[in-house]
C-alpha cells in the first residue's frame, strides 16, 4: 500500500496494488466477455479514452455486484422496496428493528452505497417526506437472487 498525503492541498493518495490489479482483471474479463475495444482506427483517440474508461466503470461495477453479500433483513428490505417507495420506518419494521441503531444505519448506507436504493429526495437526505425506492441495479440483483435459488 502506497500512502501520500499533501498537507498544502488537504489531500492524499491511497494506492492499493492488489486492488488495482483486480481491477485490471476485472477489465480483462470484461474485454474477454463482450469484445475487445475497437483498433485504433476506429474513432479518435478520446473515444478511445472514454470507451476504455466505461469498460473500466463497467468492470468495477461488476466485481461489486458480485461481491454483494446482503444480510436477511437488507435483502427483505429490497424485496418489499420493488413494491414501491418505503419510509424510513417501513424498513425499520422490515427488518424487524424498533428504533434507527446503529446496525440499521450501517446496512441502510450500504445498501444505498452499493447503489442497490436510492433517496426519493437525494438533495435533502434528512427530510420527513424521504422515502427510499429501489434501483435497476437493486432489481436485476434481486432477479439474480431469484434465478440462483431455482
Amino acid at each position: 500500500m502506497i500512502y501520500k498525503n499533501d498537507r498544502s492541498w488537504k489531500a492524499f493518495d491511497l494506492f492499493i496494488p492488489e486492488l488495482d490489479k483486480e481491477v485490471d482483471m476485472a477489465s480483462d474479463l470484461m474485454k474477454a466477455m463482450f469484445g475487445k475495444t475497437p483498433p485504433s482506427s476506429g474513432g479518435t483517440e478520446t473515444e478511445q479514452v472514454e470507451a476504455h474508461e466505461e469498460a473500466q466503470v463497467k468492470a468495477q461495477e461488476a466485481q461489486v455486484e458480485a461481491q454483494v453479500e446482503l444480510l436477511k433483513w437488507q435483502h427483505d428490505i429490497l424485496t418489499s422496496s420493488s413494491s414501491g417507495e418505503k419510509t424510513g420506518r417501513e424498513l425499520l419494521e422490515i427488518a424487524g428493528y424498533s428504533s434507527r441503531t446503529g446496525n440499521f444505519k450501517k446496512g441502510l448506507q450500504r445498501l444505498l452505497d452499493y447503489k442497490l436504493l436510492e433517496l426519493t429526495v437525494p438533495d435533502k437526505p434528512n427530510s420527513r417526506l424521504q422515502k427510499y425506492r429501489l434501483t435497476d441495479k437493486g432489481r436485476r440483483l434481486l432477479g439474480k437472487a431469484r434465478r440462483d435459488k431455482s
